[in-house]
């Protein structure tokens, strides 16, 4: 039996089946004229859900007695759907028919829990510090999880970004500078920053002026100088504006659970990459921000995009300045300063 593009949304599947599949007539959604692949070509690949999702059983992830089954477990198609939203529309016979033809030990009657809600499950937070403590004070270039590295550079893979030739970026300064002061730091001068090590120097940009400013966290009545800065050729650049929801966990070998905590590493870096950081700390705390930004250039990239936590637009770390070239400068005074807040807890 034949499934079709449009029985899914995961986007690795979507890619599968375009770049393997044949034009055809779709058995579940009655498609005629699309792409389609046989299911068996594809129930391997939900082996990756074992063991992320277990079965409910007493003593591992609820007691009897105490909890009513449904109240902790769900079917598996639900659990899947929920967290990944792999299938268009309600594909449970779709997703029956995959899961018979898997390797997956799977019921359709049995009910399933995530293993991060088992007894035993290291969390999110305790991989997060455990990544961190090695970064900074064990292994600073290669970690002994080399599974984040595999599918740290897996997830890059499916998430590049183009920035055009002559698409315009910004760069800026506090204070009255011309324009040949503009550029990235000599590497001899460069200090570590979010992205960049000590003696390493890289081009921190923005794609808005708005965004440029508030990056820039100036006081009131600042002057600010900006450059309007052109790509001189298609830079091939890794986007981390990634939600897990569009990184499909189809996309990862080996066990999931890896995948996932990648995942919220991966998440934690990006909020990281946007955090200020007390100065006299800075060296040691963009550790891991550095980390995933020489990977991100290991792997040939020209550099890599990221929202930004002070405006509304992107940063974008470009890698070598010589792809870029300076156009023109705009000065700018600042009027007003806005601060939003709340009270807090230590």
């Amino acid at each position: 039996m034949k499934c079709c593009t449009n029985c899914f949304r995961d986007p690795f599947l979507k890619r599968f089946i375009k770049t393997n599949g044949n034009l055809g007539n779709c058995y579940y959604c009655n498609e005629e004229g699309v792409k389609t692949i046989d299911v068996q070509q594809i129930a391997e690949m939900f082996d990756i859900f074992h063991p992320y999702y277990e079965k409910l059983e007493h003593g591992e992830n609820f007691i009897h007695h105490v909890q009513d089954p449904t109240d902790v477990g769900e079917f598996l198609y639900e659990l899947i759907q929920s967290d990944w939203e792999v299938f268009a529309d309600d594909s449970r016979s779709l997703f029956n028919d995959i899961m018979e033809l898997s390797n997956y030990n799977y019921y359709s009657h049995q009910l399933y829990v995530k293993a991060v809600e088992s007894f035993t499950y290291e969390s999110s937070v305790e991989v997060w510090q455990s990544f961190s403590d090695e970064i900074k004070h064990g292994n600073r270039f290669f970690t002994s999880k080399g599974y984040i590295t595999e599918n740290l550079i897996k997830i890059f893979k499916e998430n590049t970004w183009t920035l055009y030739k002559n698409a315009v970026v910004y760069r800026g300064r506090i204070g009255n500078y011309d324009i040949s002061t503009m550029g990235a730091p000599p590497s001899k001068y460069a200090s570590p920053g979010r992205a960049n090590p000590k003696g390493i120097s890289y081009l921190y940009t923005a794609d808005k002026i708005e965004t440029v400013i508030a990056e820039l966290r100036p006081y009131k009545s600042a002057l600010i100088s900006i450059v309007e800065i052109n790509a001189k050729q298609n830079l091939n650049l890794v986007s981390l504006n990634v939600q897990k929801n569009i990184i499909s966990p189809l996309q990862f070998s080996g066990s999931l659970l890896e995948g996932v905590e990648t995942i919220q590493l991966l998440s934690k870096l990006v909020t990281d990459l946007s955090k200020p950081v007390a100065p006299e700390n800075s060296e040691i705390d963009y550790l891991p921000t550095q980390f995933l930004a020489e990977l991100i250039k290991s792997e040939g990239y020209d550099g890599f995009i990221f929202k930004s936590a002070l405006g509304h637009g992107d940063n974008i770390v470009i890698f070598n300045e010589e792809n870029v070239e300076r156009i023109s400068m705009e000065y700018y005074e600042v009027n007003m300063i806005s601060y939003n807040f709340k009270p807090t807890l230590f």
